[in-house]
């Protein structure tokens, strides 16, 4: 499945799978989709990035191979939760 459809379809996200950069806290997880396919995203998190908070697909924010998705407010509040969750 493409990955914006993916985005506006039924997902999961791995909870096993969700790392975050010393970049000024890039965070990268696994979404699966309902057709059962992997993606890796990056919610961009550099320090003195202009698309701050925003999605990537494929390989880390500025890389060549990198795909832009932009910003999508549902997903991210739900990678907060887990994120948040995470820290003791």
């Amino acid at each position: 499945m493409e990955i914006q459809k993916a985005l506006k379809n039924k997902y999961q996200i791995d909870y096993n799978k969700v790392a975050v950069a010393g970049d000024g806290g890039t965070i990268c997880f696994e979404l699966v989709d309902c057709d059962n396919e992997h993606h890796f995203l990056f919610i961009d998190r550099r320090i003195d990035s202009k698309t701050i908070n925003h999605f990537y697909a494929n390989n880390y924010p500025g890389e060549t191979d990198s795909i832009h998705l932009g910003l999508n407010e549902d997903l991210l509040i739900e990678i907060e939760k887990i994120y948040n969750a995470t820290q003791h």
